[in-house]
């Protein structure tokens, strides 16, 4: 614009309104309107106006008329749909704790009063970014809180390290971007609250080593064997074994005898002798694995199941089949998967093996096997061509066939 018409303008810079502006306007216009506002009440609606003081009040007069009058924290949370933050709170707690149990309970009671899981994930991600804030008293004005939530996420925060707050936040982020793909959306949250619950977790390397490895979980009943590392052990060396060994005497040297000396033959014998463990290394190497029989359960096998799924996105083939049918337990750990026709089942004996190593190792089950069969009955309906289609439209409508024959035309 050209300085002759910009000098001929009134300019008006408009700035985002800050959550106390629109807790303190909303007090005021509380009190003149006879209306009893809890401070913490006030402060959810100015957050769910995101920086619009018209949305805010519009907010106001709809809670303020569901609540007669009386606008409390719960009244305000309950009409806007808004998690109660406690919920965040007990979350925190667990994770310090490194109880899974209660982390995954707590999921479920969020769940069960109806909201969404990735707000969920969304707002717990906030909730651990206020608590960041709260742990230095640089960051602690940027917090749009009450003073009193303020003390809160402040004594939180002195129990928790920086670098838990700062992977907790990216497992968040990460779940997050995930959500949509996912196959099983409550297991990518709950596998985020599980991580969430080992201390300093994942590892600081991506190799696992060191500090900060991921614990085994409390058993959740007794259908669970006891809780162990899910590490491979290395056998106990063997002691040295005594075996038997054919050895060929060295012949010992005739002494010359009016000149060439002559061959003696000598018959080999069989000799008897223990070898050390040294001798025993360097002959053979005997490596024994112990086989791994944890007790698991179906829904266990369902979710690492979808697992695989899910780390094997580009298989867009074997990821469809894998969604329609699921292992079904035949007895004791043999399992079968029934799918639609023999393409899909020459698709999975493909991947057969890969699957059942996966399987394994997740469930730490080396007995785990799994078969593929034919479902019994009919078989899903083919879709037919554009030809197919014409022919039936043909067959079943006399009339649209002497219309066709009429106009002589033909499917190009």
């Amino acid at each position: 614009m050209i300085p002759t018409i910009l000098s001929r303008c009134q300019i008006y810079d408009f700035n985002r309104i800050t959550i106390r502006d629109m807790v303190d306007h909303m007090s005021y216009v509380a009190t003149q309107e006879g209306i009893t506002a809890d401070p913490a009440a006030l402060a959810v609606i100015a957050a769910k106006a995101d920086g619009a003081m018209r949305d805010a009040l519009s907010i106001f007069d709809q809670v303020a008329a569901s609540s007669r009058g009386n606008i409390t924290y719960r009244s305000a949370i309950d009409n806007l749909n808004v998690l109660d933050h406690a919920y965040y709170k007990k979350l925190i707690d667990a994770f310090i704790a490194n109880d899974v149990p209660q982390a995954l309970v707590i999921y479920k009671q969020i769940r069960d009063k109806g909201f969404d899981s990735q707000f969920f994930v969304n707002g717990l991600a906030l909730y651990i970014r206020d608590i960041m804030l709260a742990a230095s008293p640089h960051t602690l004005p940027l917090l749009e809180v009450p003073d009193e939530l303020k003390s809160e996420m402040a004594a939180i925060a002195a129990k928790c390290k920086p670098e838990f707050l700062y992977k907790a936040m990216d497992l968040c982020n990460s779940t997050d971007l995930n959500y949509r793909q996912a196959a099983n959306k409550q297991f990518l949250v709950e596998l985020m609250l599980i991580k969430l619950c080992q201390p300093l977790s994942p590892s600081h390397s991506d190799c696992g080593d060191g500090e900060g490895q991921l614990k085994p979980i409390a058993a959740f009943s007794s259908n669970y064997a006891p809780a162990q590392t899910y590490r491979q052990q290395t056998p106990p060396s063997a002691s040295p074994a005594t075996v038997q060994t054919v050895a060929e005497p060295a012949a010992k040297p005739e002494p010359p005898q009016g000149g060439a000396a002559r061959p003696r033959l000598r018959t080999p014998g069989l000799s008897l002798r223990k070898t050390t463990h040294a001798e025993s290394e360097a002959t053979a190497t005997t490596v024994v694995h112990e086989v791994r029989t944890m007790a698991y359960t179906d829904d266990a096998v369902i979710n690492f199941w979808h697992s695989y799924m899910q780390s094997h996105g580009t298989a867009h083939l074997l990821v469809n089949i894998m969604r329609n049918c699921a292992p079904e337990r035949i007895d004791g750990d043999n399992f079968r998967v029934a799918v639609e026709n023999d393409i899909q089942v020459g698709l999975v004996n493909d991947s057969l093996q890969d699957i059942v190593n996966y399987m394994r190792n997740s469930l730490v089950n080396d007995k785990f096997t799994l078969s593929v069969a034919l479902k019994d009955g009919p078989s899903s309906p083919k879709t037919w061509t554009e030809r197919e289609v014409l022919a039936h439209m043909r067959k079943s409508n006399p009339e649209f066939d002497a219309f066709i024959d009429d106009f002589n035309m033909t499917l190009l």
